[in-house]
């Protein structure tokens, strides 16, 4: 009885074995999916990202016309979001007139970014 109850303690355990080198082997096989699966998630975060800063923009610049020296609590946190991407196209872009383009210009940038995001899926 003894021996029986071994024998099946060895029939487990090459089956537990078994199931982990089965398990090991799809894992390894699925890799390179698992990659893109990983990828393809950091690509959908990536453009939604994008587009929740493109709508905070876009309240910046609204904000702008209410609220121009952003005062207020809401005007403040705008602008502090977007502030240290619109600065540098700032910096690059003239403004016509008084009438500053580096928002327009940032929602522009951030639309070709999305664009090749969504081209790279």
């Amino acid at each position: 009885m003894h021996v029986s109850s071994a024998h099946q303690g060895s029939v487990t355990g090459s089956t537990t074995t078994h199931y982990t080198l089965g398990t090991m082997a799809i894992i390894a096989t699925s890799l390179p999916f698992m990659k893109a699966g990983i990828s393809l998630g950091i690509t959908e975060l990536l453009l939604n990202i994008l587009s929740i800063y493109s709508f905070v923009l876009f309240g910046r610049a609204i904000m702008s016309w209410f609220d121009p020296g952003f005062r207020s609590t809401i005007g403040r946190i705008l602008y502090d979001i977007t502030e240290p991407v619109v600065a540098p196209v700032r910096q690059v872009v003239p403004s016509l007139g008084g009438l500053d383009l580096s928002i327009m210009v940032t929602l522009f940038l951030i639309l070709i970014l999305q664009r090749l995001l969504s081209s790279a899926l």
